[in-house]
């Protein structure tokens, strides 16, 4: 496991969380990268801020994974937030590239909402869409402050419950369902094959 971890919930509004050093201190925060902005813009800002927090703790020269929600593309959504939620992690990737860092990891909120907050969606019971988000949101923020954690928004919260899948194997967990859905790819062609020249 890495020694220093940027964990990223993308958006314009973008939530960072950071464990680095021997001491394993975790700092978080919200980088506004602007408002109206070319998308071009914003992802040059996310690439200046990343470099900026690397510089104030002191780890510009160290090894650094990172860690970022991989966006799932709303049907409903703008073309422009459409094309911000495929471009995140691509702009990530671009950037672990030019400063020799290792390749980002990518995650969906589902993954890592279950591992943090239990569910990776708000109860049945909780009726319409603004009102389900309200409360992911809440339980989300929620269960950082029982950890004893204190985010000011819910793209910090997001950004810390990156970090808690992260350090408590989600990496490994993510990597083990991949195998076993190749494997059984695999095995159902192999059926098929055998099908075709038994018939």
């Amino acid at each position: 496991m890495a020694d220093n971890i940027l964990t990223i919930d993308p958006s314009t509004k973008c939530g960072w969380s950071l464990q680095c050093g021997d001491d394993k201190r975790i700092a978080y925060g919200t980088w506004r990268l602007g408002e109206g902005e070319r998308p071009g813009v914003y992802f040059l800002l996310l690439g200046r801020q990343i470099t900026a927090l690397r510089r104030e703790y002191g780890i510009e020269d160290q090894p650094l994974q990172i860690v970022i929600e991989n966006k799932a593309l709303n049907a409903t959504g703008t073309q422009e937030t459409k094309h911000l939620a495929e471009s995140w992690l691509a702009v990530v990737e671009i950037y672990a590239e030019a400063k020799n860092l290792q390749q980002p990891i990518a995650v969906g909120v589902n993954s890592w909402r279950s591992a943090f907050i239990g569910r990776s969606m708000a109860p049945k019971e909780v009726r319409g869409e603004s009102e389900r988000r309200k409360w992911i949101k809440a339980a989300t923020i929620a269960e950082c402050r029982r950890r004893g954690l204190e985010p000011k928004d819910d793209n910090q919260a997001d950004a810390l419950g990156i970090l808690f899948w992260y350090l408590v194997g989600g990496p490994v967990v993510l990597e083990q369902r991949r195998a076993d859905k190749k494997a059984k790819a695999k095995a159902k062609r192999s059926q098929l094959k055998l099908f075709k020249q038994a018939a």
